[in-house]
């Protein structure tokens, strides 16, 4: 045992001082070598050359630039760590066993879980979870500032919790703003609501003497008077009700010649026929009918106003009749 220790003594001596004469790069390429288990090109030479040509490295060494000198020191750190890059994949791929790979996707779960929960936590105690502004588009003659009332809906409060409740909000501004045809609710720029809405046209007005108040094309009359224009007819002793519905749905159906021409229309029933009216026209004439079959027969008052000599009244009831005003002996029915 003390033999072999004396004989590596010497060469772990000699070894020591071979490395010391050598190069950055040689040292580095020893390295590398010995880790595969082979024998640098260079150190292939007889035992009694080798110092001679690490003498001549040195010399050559000695011998280089500034420039040279930094240029070798920078091809020595690109070496190590194309060595060090391949250390780490040889211990990442015997690291990488099925074992771990289920370990690394647990651990991924887990913590994605938990970020999610944070951003969640972190959200809903932010001012983005809060209601900032109200903002209504599509509108005509409704105000933004009505429909916001009758929405409910309220600023710096939950917006999430509001707007899962929209529906509710959606059914009170139709009911409170009879003039809202459709209304949707959507989310923008992140804590904002838009109410975007439709509303229903206006065919005339309801006078109740001095007082006008707006139909719209659903045969609806609007609370609140408002200022008459000549934009409209005038309807006189209607109510809301089937009969009214067919008269205005019936009216939209019109031609418009005949609907521009139309300046007045009176609630004139029967006892035998409850759904008579009267319309009195621009041209001067007057058209007697039902609002049951109104819509095929007024089709034809172009063609019979064109005929009639003198003005009066077209009679619409049963047939068509005409006849000047103050004469309904003599009837000129026409048949369509």
């Amino acid at each position: 045992m003390s033999i072999i220790g004396k004989e590596k003594e010497p060469n772990k001596v000699k070894e020591a001082e071979t490395n010391k004469m050598l190069t950055p790069w040689q040292k580095e390429n020893l390295k590398y070598a010995k880790r595969q288990g082979e024998i640098p090109k260079w150190q292939e030479n007889e035992p009694g050359e080798q110092p001679i040509k690490e003498e001549k490295e040195s010399q050559y060494v000695e011998t280089m630039s500034d420039s040279e000198k930094d240029q070798e020191f920078n091809s020595v750190l690109d070496y190590e760590n194309q060595i060090e890059k391949e250390t780490f994949n040889e211990r990442f791929h015997h690291w990488w066993t099925p074992g771990n790979k289920k370990l690394v996707q647990r651990l991924t779960l887990i913590i994605s879980i938990l970020l999610f929960a944070i951003m969640c936590v972190s959200y809903f105690i932010s001012p983005y979870s809060k209601l900032q502004k109200i903002n209504v588009v599509g509108r005509e003659n409704v105000s933004a500032s009505n429909v916001y009332q009758a929405s409910g809906f309220k600023v710096q409060e939950s917006l999430w919790g509001q707007y899962l409740d929209k529906n509710k909000a959606i059914a009170r501004i139709k009911k409170d703003l009879p003039k809202v045809k459709t209304a949707k609710v959507s989310i923008t720029h992140l804590n904002q609501f838009t109410v975007q809405i439709s509303e229903y046209k206006q065919v005339g007005y309801l006078q109740s003497g001095d007082q006008y108040q707006e139909i719209t094309e659903n045969a609806k009359i609007i609370t609140g008077s408002v200022k008459k224009t000549d934009n409209y007819p005038t309807f006189k002793n209607f109510k809301e009700g089937s009969s009214f519905t067919d008269l205005i749905r019936g009216y939209q159906k019109m031609d418009a010649a005949i609907k521009k021409n139309v300046v007045e229309v009176l609630a004139t029933p029967s006892k035998s026929n409850p759904y008579l009216f009267t319309m009195n026209m621009k041209d001067g004439n007057q058209i007697i009918a039902s609002t049951k079959d109104f819509t095929t027969k007024i089709i034809y008052y172009p063609k019979i106003a064109s005929q009639m000599q003198e003005k009066g009244i077209v009679d619409m009831e049963a047939g068509i009749f005409s006849y000047p005003y103050g004469n309904n002996t003599n009837k000129s029915e026409k048949t369509d």
